[in-house]
């Protein structure tokens, strides 16, 4: 039985094509579910208890450690390990990330050089492209709500630069910060409430874990608003919303999966080039569209689009 740490910020056990995706991986590369042994070592949304977390997995003498939920786990991995003698570093995947080489993760994408590879996500980098899809799709003049993880320690000055990328397009922002250690419904509530005042036209919810984790609750609130929002994954479409726009998830942690039963078989991840996803998708909720009577332009659907029409 071989060994496998899970450090998620978000939930290990609340993610479901994900997990699936990766065993995919593994199994690409020869190993069933039945030959390994998931250690959950999940900070559930609790920043600050990622280094505990990263720990607590070394401890237990896991083979390699798979980072999901961004770049707040893939540090935390990182820096635990760093305690390690050098060679004896254990190995680190993570799953999906803006930029791996922007925050240290990695030296180059095709030689990470260290003891960390994974897929770069392209997540929080297209928020700019999210923006650019609400602007061709909403016409009337206001304000362009944004709601933010305000705990989360990387992208930073993320508040400031979704601004400035807002007023490029000739809108307002109305930017809500939320703090996962608050109560999850009350912070929403809130955050909403403030948008409503706003008198926002559209929301971007920003790519990161913790919405992911309480997209029912997030979408919930963002259909009370009657006006175009916009996510990181189809799994928010699926849930009730209107569109997302990003690269696959399941790419990701399908990767994951793969380098990680490859450093199993003996492989370093210095040698093993970090992959980067080159597929973008919008995904559109025809149901949802049709509810908040909104009519997709023709501009918008040139783009490479899924409709989902049960959604």
């Amino acid at each position: 039985m071989r060994l496998i740490g899970i450090l998620d910020s978000a939930s290990w056990g609340s993610r479901g094509d994900e997990v699936n995706a990766f065993y995919q991986g593994l199994a690409g590369v020869g190993f069933s579910r039945k030959a390994i042994k998931i250690i959950d070592g999940s900070a559930n949304n609790d920043y600050p208890r990622l280094p505990v977390c990263a720990t607590n997995l070394l401890n237990k003498k896991v083979e390699v450690i798979v980072a999901p939920g961004g770049p707040a786990s893939a540090r935390a991995a990182q820096a635990a390990t760093l305690e390690q003698e050098k060679e004896k570093r254990t190995p680190v995947v993570f799953t999906t990330v803006a930029n791996p080489v922007d925050c240290g993760l990695v030296t180059s994408l095709t030689s990470p050089g260290g003891n960390l590879t994974g897929t770069y996500g392209h997540t929080s980098d297209l928020e700019p492209c999210r923006l650019a899809v609400l602007q061709e799709l909403v016409e009337k003049d206001g304000p362009f709500g944004i709601l933010i993880n305000g705990a989360r320690p990387y992208p930073t000055h993320q508040s400031t630069a979704l601004q400035a990328a807002v007023k490029n397009l000739g809108r307002i922002p109305v930017i809500q910060e939320l703090n996962p250690a608050k109560p999850a419904v009350e912070n929403m509530k809130t955050a909403f409430s403030a948008f409503k005042e706003g008198k926002i036209v559209a929301l971007l919810v920003t790519a990161d874990p913790y919405f992911n984790s309480k997209r029912k609750e997030v979408i919930a609130l963002a259909n009370k608003l009657a006006v175009p929002a916009i996510y990181q994954w189809p799994s928010f479409v699926q849930a009730g919303g209107l569109m997302s726009y990003g690269p696959s998830k399941e790419e990701g942690y399908r990767n994951a999966g793969e380098m990680a039963g490859q450093i199993l078989n003996g492989q370093l991840p210095k040698d093993l080039p970090v992959r980067e996803t080159t597929a973008f998708e919008l995904v559109i909720s025809q149901r949802a569209a049709k509810r908040e009577g909104i009519r997709i332009p023709t501009r918008v659907l040139d783009r490479p689009v899924r409709v989902l029409r049960s959604a």
